[in-house]
């Protein structure tokens, strides 16, 4: 009742949350509910950041292209320290390389390399380059406009590096239709996403999760995701995200390396029942109200939920188990400058507001 009391409310004021102009307080309360979600996935609340779109449909679509970005940043980073004389003071940057065991050049590293870096490496690179070379962020991102993937195309990007093998995405067969269109949307193609069996639970069956794992490193195709559902639409199954981590921490290392997407939009508000309630709370406690819950979360559920906030992105469906009305879902990054790779340059002026909502999600004016 609440939840639609305020859609009601909100209605009359046909705010435009893309543009802080127009939606000076809803605009906030969106950055707030974003950190909430964010939180209540177990994310840490100074490092995260989260925001709303239409679905969890949506959410998916940007969960991946955020890790298709990723992937291929450091392959444009290298060819910029290598031809772009206005970063000659980075050329000798260093980074950890996950399989050598050891922080080398970046200019030294193979391509296969460069696919396989771990996520924190990637994220703190353009604030690395830019200390070494003093330039501005606007300026280092109007350098690398000119190498990055989604800046000049697949087909100039994948002329320039000689890739050979088409990226995955590596996702249970009780996967949402929505991962397809992600695929295809983004010119990966249906064929990109690699379905993984479940087992008797209809949960992604680690076996064979490492088996699919293993013939990727060995052919050296790129995985750019794997996704666990947090409760799939049809069966409400929960994929084994503490497995998932576990091989990402065992592949990592022999050269495989990749970004964790959680589709929890119907499963994610249950992480609220993993937290214990503040003694600071003005709700009454169970003991003074004599309430009794009826239900648990299994140990596995538990377990798995518990480990969601090693998953890079999580989809989150208010509109779900947030009992609000349609249309309400959202995507939750573990680190904020995540989504600083979605970002896209515009010459619309926006005079409100650090943040700029329509620039960063898939939504916008």
């Amino acid at each position: 009742m609440p939840a639609n009391l305020g859609y009601m409310s909100a209605m009359l004021y046909n705010q435009n949350n893309c543009a802080s102009e127009v939606s000076t307080v809803t605009s906030k309360y969106e950055m707030e509910v974003g950190k909430d979600l964010c939180v209540m996935l177990g994310y840490d609340r100074d490092r995260c950041m989260g925001h709303l779109t239409a679905g969890g449909s949506v959410a998916n679509i940007e969960a991946i292209w955020a890790g298709r970005n990723l992937k291929y940043f450091p392959l444009g980073l290298q060819e910029a320290l290598l031809k772009d004389e206005r970063l000659s003071g980075a050329k000798g940057y260093k980074v950890l390389f996950p399989q050598r065991g050891k922080e080398e050049q970046l200019i030294s590293a193979s391509q296969w390399e460069l696919l396989n870096l771990d996520v924190d490496t990637i994220l703190k690179m353009p604030s690395d380059v830019q200390a070494l070379t003093g330039l501005a962020h606007h300026e280092f991102m109007e350098i690398m406009s000119k190498y990055l993937y989604e800046s000049i195309g697949t087909q100039e990007f994948v002329r320039r590096h000689m890739l050979t093998q088409s990226p995955c995405i590596v996702v249970p067969s009780t996967l949402h239709i929505s991962l397809a269109k992600a695929a295809t949307i983004l010119g990966l193609g249906r064929e990109s996403l690699v379905c993984v069996a479940v087992e008797e639970n209809s949960r992604m069956d680690p076996t064979e999760l490492n088996r699919t794992l293993k013939e990727k490193l060995d052919k050296e195709i790129p995985v750019i995701n794997v996704v666990a559902v947090t409760g799939t639409t049809e069966q409400s199954a929960v994929d084994p995200v503490t497995a998932i981590v576990d091989l990402r921490e065992k592949f990592r290392t022999k050269g495989l390396n990749f970004s964790i997407h959680a589709d929890a939009a119907w499963g994610g508000y249950f992480c609220s029942m993993l937290r214990t309630q503040p003694e600071s709370s003005p709700m009454p406690t169970a003991k003074e109200t004599g309430f009794v819950p009826e239900m648990y979360l299994s140990s596995y559920v538990h377990e798995q939920l518990s480990a969601l906030h090693h998953c890079d992105t999580i989809t989150v469906d208010p509109h779900k188990s947030g009992f609000c009305p349609y249309p309400g879902g959202a995507i939750c990054y573990r680190d904020r400058r995540i989504n600083s790779f979605l970002s896209i340059t515009t010459k619309v002026l926006y005079y409100h507001g650090k943040m700029i909502l329509g620039d960063v999600g898939i939504e916008g004016s």
